[in-house]
């Protein structure tokens, strides 16, 4: 558990350290040349398709059960209803809108599972934090097996942040115009502090 911690640990630092690069302009030039768009998007992309399977695998279609498959359905439905909807806050809100469908859903068919509500509850009261101050033997291997799946977060939240400009209508950071791209400092200051 501690070599896991130590790992994600440094991650966090390494994401930290590439947002911190980021407001030098030379290294952000560097990085619009590295991750383009035509990058940043597969690699999203690819993101996404490789949790798909999970995602088949908690709507309860491999398990043809017709009711955890209704409340996926009802949940798949309202989240694209709502991004559908010319209503921005609603767009913006249509994943949270469409759990809430879906557990709405759930408990009227009597599928909402009470007891695991109420046990995360309890989770949420009482956090555990731990810190990672043993350093494992093999921290110089763990640290590079870190590197790679830490500029692939960092390349997603480049791709995120511009999404969510879209979203709410905004120059988007990459423009020449935007003074500063400290939008894109803050978010990634704040990726990874959160990581850390």
């Amino acid at each position: 558990r501690n070599t896991l911690l130590f790992g994600y640990f440094w991650s966090g630092f390494c994401i930290l350290f590439l947002a911190l690069l980021y407001k030098l302009d030379p290294v952000k030039r560097l990085y619009r040349f590295l991750f383009p768009d035509v990058v940043i998007g597969p690699s999203i992309s690819l993101i996404g398709l490789s949790v798909a399977s999970l995602a088949v695998e908690d709507s309860g279609l491999l398990t043809k059960n017709s009711d955890d498959i209704a409340v996926s359905m009802v949940t798949l439905a309202a989240i694209i209803l709502l991004t559908l909807t010319r209503r921005s806050r609603l767009q913006n809100a249509s994943i949270l809108l469409g759990v809430l469908a879906g557990s709405v859903f759930a408990a009227l068919i009597g599928k909402f599972d009470w007891i695991s509500a109420l046990q995360a509850k309890e989770l949420l009261r009482n956090p555990q934090f731990t810190f990672p101050i043993l350093i494992p033997e093999n921290w110089f291997s763990i640290f590079l097996l870190v590197i790679p799946p830490s500029i692939v977060s960092f390349i997603e939240s480049l791709g995120r942040i511009a999404v969510l400009e879209g979203m709410y209508k905004r120059t988007p950071p990459k423009n020449k115009n935007y003074i500063g791209d400290q939008l894109y400092v803050r978010s990634l200051l704040g990726h990874s502090i959160s990581h850390l």
